[in-house]
């Protein structure tokens, strides 16, 4: 008999994915509740779609180093240590963590 393999997906931390956080994707926060003069004047929140995947999302701020900025608390509190803490005492023995092409 085959061991059983029990794991997580950590989906959604590396590679960002709409549907899995889509308050990231919500254009009106980088225009109301980050900093609005960091943000691409080509997207207005008011008439363009809201950004459908990581590489829209980032193209709505001026810069690299804004976009960077913006993504960084994601990046360091969407999975915790406490979290993988988590993952091991609950007897998980596999964690799958999508990385993107560019990582």
């Amino acid at each position: 008999m085959a061991p059983i393999i029990r794991g997580v997906n950590l989906g959604g931390w590396l590679v960002l994915e709409r549907y899995i956080k889509p308050s990231l994707f919500t254009v009106p926060v980088c225009f109301e509740e980050y900093d609005a003069t960091k943000c691409n004047p080509k997207l207005n929140p008011t008439e363009d779609p809201y950004p459908e995947d990581q590489w829209t999302l980032t193209s709505v701020f001026k810069s690299k180093d804004d976009a960077r900025e913006y993504l960084k608390d994601h990046w360091e509190n969407f999975v915790t240590e406490d979290d993988i803490k988590k993952i091991k005492q609950s007897g998980l023995g596999y964690v799958r963590i999508p990385v993107g092409h560019w990582i």
